[in-house]
């Protein structure tokens, strides 16, 4: 290890350390350790939920529309899953990325019901995601929420630097940390989501996802075309 290597590592557990003084709380009454977050007000593992979304291009200037918004709770079951019609032409699905296609969109329900659906389940909840701000300044009627963005979080970027990884990204950060390979090819939002869920987890619990654990729900037929002609449509 190099000089430069030791000292910036010397200055990492110096931190650490520092958080690690700095986040030490008495609860009131005994509680199971996992159950809470560390650092900051309580954050009971059973009140977080995770929310993700994909979106399309709208109108001439191809702006940015909400297409498909999930969310997952604590044990990264989905909670919901719903495709959004914009009230806007769509003018780029940006399947490559997003995932969206033509044939998505004919039982997808508004943008207005989507929120009223959301709102009903993030009631009394904590909401984690990743640049969480990109996704709720779409969401009208969603932006007065108790969040976590795990792209702010302090923990989570301490813990990212330790293993050299000094992306940001979701998927940098889910292989990093996790050893998990997510977006490869069309992005799925229930799939960023888990991810999310699980590094917020990660960072506040110390808890590393066991195995497939979370991803193998991701199989199943709701997310993928019984028939794979299905969704051809370009």
């Amino acid at each position: 290890m190099s000089k430069t290597e030791k000292n910036r590592l010397k200055r990492l557990t110096k931190r650490l350390e520092r958080i690690s003084r700095k986040c030490k709380t008495k609860p009131k009454a005994p509680v199971k350790p996992e159950k809470y977050c560390s650092c900051g007000p309580k954050v009971r593992l059973e009140d977080l939920v995770s929310l993700d979304c994909e979106m399309v291009g709208v109108g001439q200037d191809r702006s940015c529309a909400i297409a498909r918004c999930s969310l997952v709770d604590y044990q990264c079951r989905t909670l919901c899953d719903i495709y959004v019609k914009p009230d806007k032409p769509i003018t780029d699905y940006r399947t490559f990325v997003s995932g969206i296609r033509p044939c998505h969109m004919k039982n997808a329900i508004s943008l207005e019901e989507a929120v009223s659906i959301i709102s009903e389940l993030v009631k009394d909840k904590i909401v984690v995601g990743h640049s969480l701000y990109n996704d709720l300044r779409l969401l009208n009627g969603l932006q007065k929420l108790d969040t976590r963005d795990t792209i702010k979080c302090e923990r989570l970027k301490l813990k990212a630097l330790a293993v050299n990884c000094e992306k940001k990204g979701l998927a940098s950060l889910s292989y990093c940390l996790l050893k998990k390979k997510i977006q490869v090819g069309e992005h799925c939002s229930v799939e960023d989501a888990v991810a999310t869920m699980q590094l917020f987890k990660y960072a506040h619990f110390d808890i590393r996802p066991e195995g497939n654990d979370c991803l193998s729900s991701l199989l199943t037929d709701n997310y993928w075309p019984s028939n794979i002609f299905e969704c051809c449509d370009r």
